[in-house]
């Protein structure tokens, strides 16, 4: 079975200048004294030649090992070569799928039997502890456990449960999908596998280690870094931004309890609210400086990308993408903004004339494109319109 030479030798690459770097920070080893063991150059010449057309990549992996490469280093390369090979079986498994010779219950099944034979490669080839230690993380991982700071045996032995537990549901998944229980079997079978389960837990943990671990994890951190980008932050500027976020989320969720209770009126909570969001976007710009939070807009901005993106088609220059990122921005702010007050009148009580409403964003938009033609020119203008990019909505 042939293997995937680039994806190895980026791996072994890697090992190899690990092991390079090992080797050169230790003392030369002493030169044994030839003796009746040891290979001729002739010899060692003649078996080279022999061995071109074969690699032992477990005696590699073992080798590798002694010169000091860490194990899950090692795990993650046998994983690979395994990978590797299932390849082809992977393909014809996925050929007959599609030509409806197998359902989901055996392709259930088939990813049993790689699960089950990945593992088998790894503790053959290491031995259980590197292999645990490799799939310790894997299995624990979609727990958040780390947020327990857990011994060592208690990881080990919640790593046994969840581990078992997750065998269990892929099990008794195939068993419903290949119809040999039925929907309620299925019901029964599972409710008592996870009082068995959560019970096991709670008898490990303690019921405070095991509350808290049924907690979701806080994502807003990882949030908010995708939000910024390429935006670079200092820790203070961050800590900053965050706490904003949370400050208008506990306010929001305040603001539409009292709504909900009828302690506040629409408009009331419409105005509040705006406000909040107004608090949090001037605590953002204080945090980032007025250029830092006006870079940040441009980033959300899938329209400024696009400009940048396309000025050398469209014959933009650095200064027409920002006039007309910030001419268009500033447009549709202010459409916004006149929309939002005459909701808030409506909800006071008072007529909104909606006709009328339109007809001015009608007459704002024909302006504003108006100037963005006199700005570019017709050929420029044509080019840009021609992709609706800058076609700004009523």
């Amino acid at each position: 079975m042939k293997r995937n030479p680039g994806l190895l030798l980026s791996l072994a690459a890697n090992a190899v200048l690990v092991c390079v770097v090992i080797r050169l920070s230790r003392p030369p080893p002493p030169v044994p004294a030839p003796d009746a063991a040891t290979p001729s150059a002739s010899t060692a010449q003649n078996n080279s030649a022999g061995s071109k057309s074969s690699f032992d990549f477990a005696q590699w992996i073992r080798q590798s090992r002694t010169l000091g490469i860490a194990d899950d280093v090692l795990a993650e390369l046998v994983a690979a070569d395994f990978n590797n090979k299932w390849s082809t079986r992977q393909r014809d498994f996925d050929r007959r799928y599609w030509q409806g010779r197998e359902n989901n219950a055996s392709r259930m099944r088939f990813e049993q039997q790689r699960d089950t034979e990945l593992e088998q490669a790894i503790r053959s080839t290491l031995g259980e502890q590197a292999f645990v230690a490799w799939d310790k993380p894997k299995i624990l991982g979609p727990l958040n456990a780390e947020k327990l700071n857990l011994p060592p045996a208690d990881e080990d032995a919640l790593y046994r449960i969840q581990k078992n537990w997750n065998r269990f549901n892929v099990e008794l998944q195939r068993q419903q999908l290949a119809g040999e229980i039925g929907a309620d079997e299925f019901a029964r079978q599972f409710a008592t596998a996870q009082s068995e389960y959560e019970q096991q837990c709670r008898t490990l943990l303690g019921d405070d280690r095991y509350a808290t671990l049924q907690q979701p994890a806080d994502t807003s951190g990882l949030e908010l870094r995708r939000s910024l980008g390429t935006l670079t932050v200092t820790d203070a500027q961050f800590d900053a931004l965050a706490r904003a976020n949370q400050e208008l989320s506990a306010r929001r969720t305040e603001l539409e309890r009292s709504l909900n209770d009828g302690r506040l009126s629409p408009a009331d909570y419409s105005a509040q609210l705006a406000s909040a969001e107004t608090a949090k976007e001037q605590a953002w710009r204080d945090a980032l400086g007025a250029g830092g939070y006006a870079d940040f807009q441009k980033r959300q901005d899938s329209r400024y990308e696009m400009l940048r993106q396309n000025a050398a088609d469209w014959q933009l220059t650095a200064s027409d993408v920002e006039y007309l990122y910030r001419l268009t921005h500033d447009y549709e702010q202010s459409v916004r903004d006149y929309r939002r007050r005459a909701q808030q009148t409506e909800e006071q009580g008072q007529v909104v004339d909606w006709p009328a409403v339109q007809q001015n964003l009608q007459l704002f938009t024909r302006q504003t494109m108006e100037a963005i033609r006199n700005y570019l020119g017709d050929d420029r203008f044509a080019r840009v319109k021609e992709d609706k990019l800058l076609e700004p909505e009523n």
